[in-house]
C-alpha cells in the first residue's frame, strides 16, 4: 500500500544553517513530546496495530511524505489505514517528523521493510520482523506473582 499525506508545518522557521547529511529512519512503539522514539524496535509483534515512523529531514519546510510497507518474505492479507496521522518537531539540524500510520488487521509474519519519502524521494528505509504475538501469563493464584515469602 502506498498511503500518502502531506505534512504542513507552519510553525517551523525556515533554517538558518546547513541541511543535514542524512535523515535517520527508526520504527518505536511510540513517539515522546520532542519526537524522539520510545521503545525504538524492529521487532513487532503480529497483533500489535499501532506503532510509528520517526525519520529526520534537513531542512524545516513543507514537504509531501510518503511512506510504504512491503513484505520481504511474508505472506498473507493485512490492510493499513491511508489515513496517517502527522507531527514535525525542529531541530537543530532541521525537522524530526512522526508518523501514526496503524495497520487494521494483524500484520503477516515475517520480514518486512518501510520506506520514507520525503517529496517524491527515499530518505531512508528500515527492515522489520513481524514475530507471533506473545501468550497471556496464566496464573492459578495473584500469590505465584509474588512467588514464596518464605
Amino acid at each position: 500500500m502506498r498511503p500518502r499525506f502531506f505534512i504542513v508545518a507552519a510553525a517551523l522557521a525556515p533554517a538558518s544553517s546547513e541541511a543535514a547529511d542524512a535523515p535517520t529512519v527508526q520504527l518505536a512503539l511510540d513517539g515522546a513530546a520532542d519526537l524522539s522514539p520510545v521503545y525504538p524496535t524492529v521487532t513487532i509483534p503480529a497483533n500489535e496495530h499501532d506503532f510509528v515512523v520517526i525519520f529526520t529531514y534537513g531542512d524545516r519546510q513543507n514537504h509531501h511524505i510518503v511512506t510504504k510497507f512491503l513484505p520481504i518474505d511474508a505472506t498473507g492479507p493485512f490492510r493499513i489505514t491511508t489515513e496517517a496521522r502527522a507531527e514535525a518537531f525542529p531541530t537543530p539540524d532541521g525537522a524530526r517528523f512522526l508518523m501514526r500510520q496503524p495497520f487494521l488487521t494483524d500484520i503477516p509474519l515475517g520480514r518486512w521493510t518501510m520506506t520514507a519519502e520525503v517529496d517524491y524521494k527515499v530518505v531512508g528505509s528500515v527492515e522489520f520482523k513481524v514475530v507471533p504475538p506473545a501468550t497471556a501469563l496464566k496464573l492459578s493464584s495473584p500469590v505465584e506473582l509474588m512467588g514464596s515469602l518464605s
